[in-house]
């Protein structure tokens, strides 16, 4: 679980929400929660988004493009790229921004604290909260205190890899794509990095039928394709940003051309 939203401002922005309910069958939970966090003015057209979205036909190839993604990803059942998103390129840092502090904010906190308290009572033992690999404003000595000592004090384990690079095998100046966000580079060694780390310290039972490992090993092979693209992008410093499996197989397709 990444711990980064109990720092978000405490507002509920309809933007976030929509990519939330918007992707959610309908059902007696994703209701309540509509009804929980929804103004009750603006409700209607998160059960009906027809509502929301009947003008998309102004921009119908747009449109059907998502169309087509989610209707391929229904039929198929997963997803091969699971919603990775790359950004094909290397930041500079912002040595020179000034670093601060932060605090959880108070609905953070709220929210944190009733989804502790949701585990223990379930009895969920194996949870493990992270903070992953950052170089911005906010990476500095203590940072995460506050959302730590909560997070420990269920007996919880908290780990903030921005305190790994090194260890990592993060080049700091090559491997993000911003101050935020690793890009290829840097998300291939994190991958490997956490694969060992969970291994490590958790038994981790590898066993599944024949139909879900040819899932995963379609999506291995499509993964490992689509990173040879972008780290060679990223490498060079191409840019361009390439998500979901549409973007896979025109990223395919225009090397298969080049070759």
């Amino acid at each position: 679980m990444e711990i980064n939203g109990v720092y978000y401002p405490d507002q509920l922005l309809d933007s976030r929400l929509r990519e939330w309910f918007d992707n959610i069958p309908m059902s007696k939970e994703k209701a309540e929660a509509i009804k929980e966090l929804v103004p009750k003015e603006n409700q209607r057209s998160y059960f009906y988004p027809f509502e929301k979205y009947h003008n998309n036909w102004k921009h119908l190839y747009v449109a059907t493009k998502v169309m087509t993604d989610k209707w391929d990803i229904s039929k198929r059942g997963y997803s091969i790229m699971k919603g990775y998103d790359a950004k094909c390129q290397s930041g500079p840092d912002k040595k020179n921004e000034k670093k601060e502090q932060r605090k959880m904010s108070e609905e953070g906190a709220k929210y944190m604290t009733a989804f502790l308290e949701y585990l223990k009572e379930e009895n969920i033992e194996n949870v493990l909260f992270v903070r992953w690999p950052h170089r911005n404003r906010f990476e500095v000595e203590g940072a995460y205190e506050d959302v730590s000592e909560l997070i420990t004090s269920y007996g919880y384990e908290f780990v903030n890899f921005s305190e790994y690079l090194e260890e990592i095998g993060i080049d700091p100046d090559m491997d993000f794509s911003d101050n935020e966000h690793l890009n290829p580079l840097g998300t291939e060694k994190m991958t490997r990095y956490f694969a060992r780390y969970v291994k490590e310290h958790y038994a981790i039972d590898t066993t599944h039928s024949e139909a879900v490992d040819k899932e995963w090993r379609e999506c291995l092979k499509q993964s490992k394709e689509y990173f040879d693209i972008c780290k060679k992008r990223t490498a060079e410093n191409k840019g361009g940003r390439f998500y979901s499996d549409r973007a896979f197989e025109k990223m395919m397709k225009k090397s298969k051309k080049k070759k």
